[in-house]
């Protein structure tokens, strides 16, 4: 720190988001302390967005893996920690394990279902 100023160190903010558009915005915005300005279009990235047909092909592909993983998963810990612990363990298992699957299924649909930039 010389002469009252700080030395300025621009700070790069890592952002995994799907959309090129906000993935531009948010790192043109990212700046340091003295606002030096960030070349946001070296930055850009190499690919185009993913087209809803390809995003709805891998959808399928996770939701596959997904709901057979689940299962197989459940049916393991069902036979082990709650089978034979009596009905009352047996019917909150079955209705956790029966709805839990769902909130990773939804958001796997609604990034199929994303409209298309272009």
């Amino acid at each position: 720190m010389q002469g009252g100023k700080a030395k300025c160190q621009p700070t790069v903010k890592l952002v995994f988001e799907l959309e090129y558009q906000s993935w531009i915005n948010d790192f043109a915005q990212t700046a340091c302390d003295c606002k030096a300005p960030l070349a946001a279009a070296a930055f850009r990235p190499r690919s185009l967005p993913m087209k809803l047909r390809t995003r709805k092909f891998l959808g399928t592909l996770f939701t596959l893996v997904w709901i057979v993983t689940y299962a197989l998963v459940m049916m393991a810990v069902g036979g082990v920690f709650v089978l034979g612990k009596g009905v009352a363990a047996e019917l909150a298992f079955y209705i956790v394990g029966g709805l839990a699957w769902l909130p990773v299924e939804m958001a796997i649909i609604r990034w199929m279902s994303r409209p298309d930039l272009t």
